[in-house]
């Protein structure tokens, strides 16, 4: 059996203007600068404090800000919640051909929950893994509490960041690149991906390529 996990935000959800709008209102209500489009499209996919990094406050306070911003962005997830081109059909091939789906999320595990509830994906991911009280990626072990399992003949990583390929290539898993956010085909590649894609909108290619049937890749 096969089992692909995929990175969320960026990845599957294309949810820059839920983050742009949460961050906003929260940096906003809290009288901090505002922050470019591009500061903030770079971060998507980091740790949450990572929108926090030029406050320089205390610990509490910075969580607190995280909270908030986690707060406003249920909001935004509710009025809309995109996937990207490509990621339902592909989803839903994969469903059909009975290959385990997980989510392995920078996102708490709460949050990464009602970001899938609200979604056409409500009962396609069998297992969602936030990051909750360990290191984010690229550390692995989110990959790892995916439940990863000797008898799979093949498990796949999909990310968007260099992050996604690092903590995959740790986990040892199969690395497969999604170039459709902030790092480029040829970054992901540097990065040591195994396979990088422009989109899933090229997912009858990624199928081929991977192999995706329930059978070894090699």
């Amino acid at each position: 059996m096969q089992h692909c996990i995929f990175d969320l935000d960026g990845t599957l959800f294309d949810s820059s203007n839920q983050i742009l709008n949460a961050i906003s209102i929260t940096r906003e209500s809290n009288k901090l600068k505002k922050l470019s489009v591009d500061e903030i499209k770079s971060r998507i996919g980091l740790p949450a404090t990572y929108l926090f990094e030029d406050v320089d406050e205390s610990y509490q306070t910075i969580q607190n800000l995280v909270r908030q911003f986690r707060e406003n962005l249920r909001h935004e997830i509710v009025k809309s919640n995109p996937l990207f081109p490509g990621v339902l059909n592909f989803i839903n091939f994969l469903f059909k051909m009975n290959i385990r789906l997980s989510v392995a999320t920078t996102k708490p595990t709460d949050l990464a929950e009602w970001t899938i509830v609200n979604s056409p994906l409500v009962d396609r991911i069998l297992n969602i893994q936030g990051t909750d009280n360990f290191p984010a990626k690229p550390n692995p072990q989110v990959l790892i509490n995916c439940d990863i399992r000797g008898n799979e003949s093949n498990t796949f990583m999909f990310g968007d960041r260099v992050e996604d390929v690092h903590a995959a290539l740790s986990a040892n898993l199969i690395a497969v690149g999604i170039a459709q956010s902030v790092h480029s085909v040829d970054v992901l590649k540097n990065a040591g991906a195994n396979f990088v894609f422009k989109s899933f909108e090229e997912f009858e290619n990624i199928i081929s390529t991977l192999n995706l049937t329930n059978e070894s890749l090699y």
